[in-house]
């Protein structure tokens, strides 16, 4: 007979059918077992909670079987059109009408995307026994449950990786669902794949099966798993544009990410400055204006850095730094800047340039720059080099008063120290470059060193009109 109603007590009935049914699997003929099927399913669908041991088709004859779908295939759609109590609800009404033979295929979509999205949502809390069942038993719906995974994964590869993380969900070899794949591969990938991330990111998508070329977009998902959303360092930025391409990264979207990668690097990080030209070549339509000024201070530091012919370096950090630049670039542009005015081949007008801006910033790195430990020792060991700096500190004291402070700075702070720890015959050296650049220069220096002498030779230099930014340098040296 058919239970055509369960009443309040259904839920306590239907749970003693369940333990008889399965204490009744096996021997017990169907006639037995039809009236507690019955009610297990008319329960499982009036509740909208089915349970996770359900019966199958089996246990009812055609003829029950055919009677029951016509009285429940009503409440059955409902349930399985409407908000569900639990995520896992919905799976195990499949099953239910599985078990009935109800066709319901035009609602398995809904089903499945609510089904994928309680995944990701809670991976722990929605893939319980029946929702297992449900995917093992029913095909169609693992299929359509897995492809809107892998579309969600694309979204929130994190959320995928978390999927798999925290239950034996697993996509087969055969699924072709690259993002699902690699999320998955993810989840599983040992603690020293963080020590080569660019090498766990050629795993990834070795792993996802399919070309890049293919399908760009396996890119920015390999990315953001293996860097989780943040930018790579600005080395492996340019080991990844290298092996995949600007082609792959403009399709994939990932060229942001690289450019990131330049632009938040520390300051000094001469990868960062190789980089840059090469993303300013790649993605001049991409690259937005406010990341713009940061990549051309890269570009500057790397010119900076190889010493190429040109001028206007003041100017063109100035200009730029005005247009808001990371701090990161800004910095190393400021160092690269510094060490060239401290070099002996900087042309003399950027040097006056430096001077005449009475930047205070600027004048605070050519300052550090000047106690590097590679101009202390040249102070020491290059007369020529000591003689040069001389005369460029001493240069141009009407300039204002963040010059002013600087050169004061330097002469007492840094030259100073120089100069004394000299031995005698090295002073006479020092001397001797001083007088070949003409004019009074060796006599201000001799002067210079006389203690409490200093306070009147800027008295003197504050009436005499200097011409130029210092003297020329000597041969080779890295003259200031």
């Amino acid at each position: 007979m058919l239970v055509a109603h369960v009443d309040g007590e259904g839920k306590e009935l239907a749970a003693r059918a369940e333990r008889l049914l399965a204490a009744l699997d096996g021997w017990a003929p169907p006639a037995v077992c039809e009236p507690l099927v019955a009610l297990t399913l008319t329960e499982a669908v009036r509740t909208g909670a089915p349970p996770a041991d359900l019966p199958t088709a089996g246990a009812l004859g055609a003829a029950v079987r055919g009677r029951l779908a016509t009285e429940l295939e009503p409440g059955l759609r409902a349930a399985l059109d409407g908000p569900a109590v639990e995520p896992g609800h919905p799976a195990g009404l499949l099953r239910v009408a599985s078990v009935l033979g109800v066709d319901v295929g035009d609602l398995l979509p809904g089903v499945a995307r609510q089904l994928a999205l309680a995944l990701l949502t809670d991976p722990e809390g929605t893939y319980g026994s029946g929702v297992r069942a449900a995917l093992a038993e029913l095909p169609v719906l693992r299929a359509l449950v897995l492809d809107r995974l892998d579309s969600l994964a694309a979204g929130d590869p994190a959320a995928g990786r978390r999927l798999f993380e925290r239950t034996a969900l697993r996509p087969t070899a055969a699924d072709a669902r690259p993002h699902l794949r690699m999320c998955a591969e993810a989840a599983t990938a040992p603690a020293s794949a963080a020590a080569d991330r660019v090498g766990a990111l050629n795993a990834l998508l070795a792993g996802s099966g399919v070309s890049l070329y293919a399908e760009p977009l396996v890119l920015r998902t390999a990315m953001r798993l293996v860097w989780d959303g943040e930018p790579p360092g600005a080395g492996e930025a340019g080991l990844v544009l290298m092996a995949a391409g600007a082609q792959v990264h403009r399709e994939a979207g990932t060229w942001e990410l690289l450019v990131r990668a330049a632009v938040r690097a520390p300051a000094g990080d001469a990868e960062a400055a190789e980089l840059a030209p090469e993303l300013l070549g790649q993605f001049q339509e991409e690259i937005p204006a406010r990341l713009r000024p940061s990549l051309l201070l890269l570009e500057l530091t790397r010119n900076l850095r190889s010493g190429p012919a040109g001028g206007g370096w003041v100017r063109q950090v100035l200009d730029l730094r005005a247009l808001d630049p990371e701090p990161g670039p800004r910095e190393s542009a400021y160092a690269a800047l510094c060490a060239r005015l401290l070099a002996g081949d900087r042309p003399d007008s950027e040097l006056r340039a430096l001077i005449e801006s009475n930047d205070a910033e600027l004048l605070a790195a050519y300052r550090a720059q000047a106690r590097t430990p590679a101009v202390r020792d040249r102070l020491r060991l290059d007369p020529g080099y000591a003689a040069d700096c001389f005369t460029v500190w001493s240069s141009q004291p009407q300039a204002g008063p963040a010059w002013q402070e600087a050169r004061t700075d330097l002469l007492d702070g840094v030259l100073r120290p120089a100069v004394r720890s000299l031995t005698p015959a090295e002073l006479a050296e020092v001397e001797q470059s001083l007088a070949q650049l003409g004019g009074r220069w060796a006599d201000e220096f001799r002067g210079w060193q006389r203690p409490g002498a200093f306070g009147r030779l800027r008295e003197r230099f504050a009436g005499r009109r200097s011409g130029s930014a210092g003297g020329s340098g000597t041969a080779g040296g890295d003259g200031g």
